[in-house]
């Protein structure tokens, strides 16, 4: 009796360790994703930028893509292990969508992710420790923007989480572009945890409730983003799984102000559904509605450039 009380013990000891520090650890454990194409295999003129944060010593990495005749400047960031390159969703398809509407274009890869160092950590910030990433990026955009052209900062996921942080100590977006946006930091950690690994929800509920206990991730996106004012475009997939209508549309609701634009899905045999497997349709409506996506961008650049330049 004595032995299995011991080895009870033990098993309870050793589940304590798992639930409340590897997986928590593995869950926020940053993976660099190699790039496969660059913005070259398309045909579009780009430039390879480095640069640094000020907060640590991490060379971060960044596409420049000029347009030929330049309307505004989009900095772009993608989201958590993800990178520029996008294979989820295709950015640099997008890109070039956007290259061909007078869009010039900063891609970077946030630390931690694609071609980019490592921090001394290693691990997803949730957007709030990638911002001095942004604050660094867009003081790239401004070496390059002679012509004083207006900048607006695109965030898809986790990267729209960190350009609402961005924009709480950067004044320099003109507005923000939220795709699929990661604004709940608990709901979406715990469904992109299920998406990746198939664990049950009780226990992906469980580790997310540990790791939230050992790191700060507050003020979430949504409660920044609630109190900004800064011109908004929010793009919403209708059923995405991981960062959820019902946060997106909560926002909306609080900020009449947001222009936003939701995306039903398309039919239950479409290919994405098989390629993209329990992630469904995050960040994905640019694959089956790539003309009113890209046109919900422009106009929304174009109607605040306007805006900037008769102030």
């Amino acid at each position: 009796m004595k032995k299995l009380s011991i080895g009870l013990a033990i098993l309870l000891l050793g589940a304590c360790v798992v639930v409340g520090l590897i997986l928590p650890n593995h869950m926020l454990a940053a993976k660099n994703q190699t790039p496969k194409q660059t913005p070259g295999d398309l045909g579009i003129a780009y430039e390879d930028i480095y640069f640094e944060p000020e907060d640590e010593a991490v060379k971060l990495h960044g596409w420049w893509m000029p347009a030929e005749n330049p309307k505004a400047i989009l900095l772009m960031v993608h989201g958590a292990n993800g990178s520029k390159e996008g294979r989820f969703p295709n950015s640099l398809e997008m890109y070039k969508a956007l290259l061909a509407k007078d869009m010039s274009l900063l891609a970077i890869d946030l630390r931690n992710h694609g071609t980019s160092a490592r921090s001394e950590q290693g691990e997803l910030g949730m957007g709030i420790a990638e911002r001095p990433d942004l604050i660094a990026a867009l003081d790239q955009i401004e070496l390059k923007n002679t012509q004083q052209l207006p900048i607006f900062s695109f965030g898809l996921s986790m990267g729209g989480a960190a350009v609402i942080h961005l924009a709480e100590a950067d004044s320099r977006s003109q507005g923000l572009i939220l795709f699929d946006p990661m604004l709940n930091t608990k709901d979406a950690l715990e469904l992109g945890a299920q998406a990746s690994t198939g664990v049950p929800e009780w226990l992906a509920e469980l580790v997310v409730w540990s790791t939230l206990q050992q790191r700060d991730f507050e003020p979430s996106a949504f409660d920044v983003a609630r109190q900004q004012t800064l011109p908004t475009l929010l793009l919403q997939d209708v059923g995405d799984p991981v960062t959820r209508l019902e946060h997106a549309e909560a926002l909306k609701n609080l900020r009449t102000d947001i222009e936003y634009r939701a995306f039903d899905d398309p039919a239950s045999d479409h290919w994405i559904y098989e390629k993209h497997g329990a992630w469904g349709t995050h960040v994905a409506a640019f694959y089956f509605e790539p003309e009113a996506f890209i046109e919900n961008i422009v106009s929304f650049v174009e109607k605040h450039s306007a805006v900037s330049a008769g102030q």
